[in-house]
């Protein structure tokens, strides 16, 4: 029996880091957005959302943020179906394996769900990567953009051109 509640704890802690890597890509996606935002607002009006608002959300709520701002409507289907998942993994699913009591038939059942699970987790993890690259590239390209721009514009200010 502990060698099954050592493996039962060990496959939930290693499913509660997949689900904080998932939290923190998020705040870094909609921290991209924001910045990307910003540059293209160019200060006609305020935009004073930044990273640090991100720092205590629940993944509820950055899932709220990110569907706002993300329009892969099958990556947001996805990442708000682990919702349930994960609040069950962070709050409950190491109290069945705690002490001399613990219960052998939920430590079972919970080991073969994370074994659904994890094909799961790995995927949403890889689309919710390409989908902060494919961000990256363009606030990169805004980025370079709006820098030709002045470029450009000290150019044409040193030529005395108007």
């Amino acid at each position: 029996m502990e060698d099954l509640q050592n493996l039962y704890e060990q496959t939930t802690l290693r499913m509660l880091a997949q689900f904080q890597f998932i939290e923190q890509s998020l705040k870094y996606y909609i921290s991209i957005a924001y910045e990307f935002i910003e540059l293209r607002l160019d200060g006609a009006i305020h935009f004073g959302y930044s990273s640090k608002d991100l720092d205590s959300l629940s993944l509820e709520r950055l899932l709220t943020i990110f569907c706002k701002l993300n329009a892969n409507t099958k990556v947001v289907t996805r990442l708000n179906k682990l919702k349930t998942q994960r609040n069950h993994i962070a709050h409950k699913a190491l109290t069945v394996a705690m002490g001399r009591y613990a219960d052998i038939k939920a430590l079972r059942s919970g080991l073969d769900s994370y074994d659904s699970l994890q094909p799961e987790l790995s995927a949403c993890i890889d689309e919710l990567r390409e989908e902060i690259r494919t961000l990256g590239n363009k606030f990169g390209a805004a980025q370079q953009q709006k820098s030709d721009a002045l470029d450009r514009r000290m150019r044409l200010e040193k030529s005395g051109a108007p």
